[in-house]
């Protein structure tokens, strides 16, 4: 009979930042956004926020809600949960959904909260935008799955080191074993106490994590090479991703504005977005497809527009936790090199309302 104190390991692949969990919602056109036609509106499926375990599932939930409805996905993320990332671009792939990064706004809503639950009360009616729209970290996962991929030039792409976090734990147990012709043989073995050591992070890729990897990118018909892309910043920032460089590595097939893929609907892959009308629905299906969330479920992250994209908008209050760009700033020129990632996504956040990325967060 003998003590044995072991380690025990969990991990986590994860790029992590810090913000509010993602958030789905089946988002009808506002009347005077020019997203509807005389008969009725378009519809999209709006995801803001950040990727984690549980967004899959919200994700499917929201899909089965709308039957065989091919809507297209605008996704505005800082980034999150890789593994959960991929999960979620089977699950477009499988659909044949198209992504286009974006952000929505639902009508009655502030700047700081921009699916609020005024506004889900109110219909889910909203307007979507490219300008200062993110997709980065962990999101360019979820990019590369649609069937079609909109990258606007005035929305922001990039990716970083995918980091793994390590849970260590010192486990004592108590074994019985016989040896048999030299041999040890266990015949049983008890626990008897777990303690928590720590935490350590690494962002060197395990064998069978990059070839993963590497193989989801080939499935989406992404090159491999935006993985060196990644590896190549630190995860405190962001290697950005010009529109030349993503179409030259699939991670984008159209040009355009997120408004112009909600226009265009499940256009075919190589139609022009100009040839397509994207189908109508009446205000109805919101009601089935959008639970009611309660309003600390709504994303309280703080998107904002530069100053030269709101007309006579009053300037962005100065404050601690707030990073704005000048007004001449344009991502894209400093792409070849890593920058922090703060400047890049052009993000506010309310640290008073905003819970951690490892923060529990309660269903309804």
């Amino acid at each position: 009979m003998a003590g044995l104190a072991l380690f025990g390991l969990t991990t986590a692949v994860v790029a992590q930042v810090p913000g509010a969990p993602m958030q789905f919602m089946l988002v009808h056109a506002d009347p005077n956004s020019g997203n509807c036609r005389p008969e009725g509106c378009m519809d999209w499926i709006a995801a803001e926020g950040m990727i984690d375990a549980r967004s899959p599932a919200d994700l499917r939930k929201l899909l089965a809600s709308i039957g065989n409805r091919k809507l297209p996905i605008i996704v505005n993320s800082p980034g999150g949960n890789v593994a959960a990332a991929m999960e979620m671009g089977e699950i477009i792939r499988k659909r044949g959904l198209s992504v286009a990064v974006g952000g929505t706004r639902l009508l009655s809503c502030p700047n700081g909260q921009p699916l609020c639950g005024d506004g889900w009360r109110a219909g889910a009616k909203g307007v979507v935008y490219s300008v200062g729209a993110t997709c980065l970290s962990a999101c360019p996962f979820v990019l590369s799955a649609g069937v079609r991929r909109v990258v606007s030039p005035f929305s922001i792409t990039g990716v970083h080191q995918i980091r793994t976090t390590y849970d260590q734990e010192r486990i004592l147990y108590r074994m019985r074993y016989q040896v048999i012709n030299g041999k040890k043989h266990i015949i049983n073995r008890q626990e008897l106490s777990r303690k928590f050591v720590g935490l350590y992070d690494s962002t060197k890729l395990s064998k069978s994590l990059r070839s993963k990897i590497l193989a989801y990118f080939k499935k989406m018909g992404v090159d491999r090479s935006i993985l060196d892309m990644a590896m190549s910043a630190a995860p405190s920032s962001i290697r950005l991703i010009t529109p030349d460089e993503a179409m030259k590595i699939g991670l984008l097939t159209d040009l355009a504005g997120a408004d112009d893929l909600v226009k265009a609907g499940a256009c075919a892959v190589g139609q022009p977005f100009t040839s397509c009308q994207a189908p109508i629905s009446t205000d109805a299906t919101a009601l089935i497809a959008n639970p009611p969330f309660a309003d600390w479920q709504l994303n309280p992250m703080q998107d904002f527009l530069p100053s030269f994209a709101t007309p006579n908008s009053s300037p962005t209050p100065q404050r601690s936790d707030c990073v704005q760009e000048p007004v001449n700033y344009s991502p894209h020129w400093d792409s070849s090199r890593a920058i922090s990632s703060e400047i890049s996504v052009m993000r506010c956040r309310n640290s008073a309302s905003v819970p951690s990325s490892t923060s529990p967060s309660p269903k309804q």
